[in-house]
């Protein structure tokens, strides 16, 4: 009789142990990794934009935080790059946060480039070596977070790059993150 209590107890605890692991979310389901498998880190040109994933994740983080105050869960949608670029990279990051807003920021380095915007917030800071440049759009009064996207304006005759927001009014913020 004890051999069969003791068969049961391990078999209920085993098939616990099982189970734990379905039922406690995993640290992907923040960042919903699966999804992004497919994103390249790496520009047209083989520059790399960031070291790995978690730092990608760590500049939305900051991105998120700068606009609603509190992180919220977000999935990676896209990466674009303006290719024909020779010494840098010019990368616009695509994500949605959990209320189904879509944001997005251009992270560049070792390009030169312009800024339109009617307001302009310039968080730079000198650095040695290589910096990478986060530009990224903020909704004032009148834009709303859905219109406030980063854009890209690549005028491929004269090999300029021009930073923008999409509305207008938004604040365009340049970050140079070390």
């Amino acid at each position: 009789m004890k051999k069969k209590d003791s068969f049961t107890k391990v078999f209920g605890v085993s098939i616990i142990l099982f189970f734990i692991p379905l039922l406690v979310p995993s640290c992907s389901e923040k960042y919903n990794i699966d999804s992004v498998d497919n994103l390249s880190l790496i520009s047209p040109n083989g520059i790399q934009i960031v070291d790995n994933l978690n730092e990608l994740h760590l500049i939305i983080e900051r991105d998120i935080l700068s606009k609603d105050g509190v992180l919220k869960k977000f999935e990676i949608s896209k990466i674009e790059y303006v290719a024909n670029l020779e010494n840098g990279f010019c990368a616009t990051v695509f994500y949605e946060i959990e209320n189904g807003i879509r944001r997005n920021f251009i992270l560049s380095r070792n390009v030169s480039f312009n800024l339109y915007g009617a307001a302009i917030k310039t968080l730079v800071s000198k650095s040695k070596g290589e910096t990478t440049v986060r530009v990224t759009c903020t909704a004032n009064a009148s834009c709303s977070a859905e219109e406030c996207f980063s854009q890209v304006v690549y005028d491929i005759e004269e090999g300029t790059l021009t930073y923008q927001c999409a509305c207008a009014d938004c604040i365009l913020e340049v970050e140079t993150i070390d």
